[in-house]
């Protein structure tokens, strides 16, 4: 998937606008100002009952949605990596 930028008559792409996401993220560096793990804007649709039961975790837990999220997606990968080197 290429990065969307407008097509606008005379706009001119963004620099790395010819990359990938995952290209584009591997030139940036793993961490941020303050040393803490990079984080990069992504966007998934969910079903209604999905974020409403990502909202009742964050009111239970005083985590962010977004926190829950990339919880559970470490959670996917490091299953799915053990399932593969089975």
């Amino acid at each position: 998937m290429k990065i969307p930028w407008s097509k606008d008559p005379g706009d001119e792409p963004p620099r790395g606008a010819d990359l990938t996401a995952t290209e584009a993220m591997s030139n940036a560096p793993e961490t941020n100002r303050l040393g803490l793990p990079r984080k990069v804007k992504f966007n998934v649709y969910l079903t209604e009952p999905e974020l409403q039961a990502l909202d009742g975790f964050a009111i239970a837990t005083g985590l962010s949605i977004s926190e829950h999220v990339r919880r559970a997606i470490d959670t996917y990968i490091e299953r799915e990596k053990r399932k593969a080197s089975s």
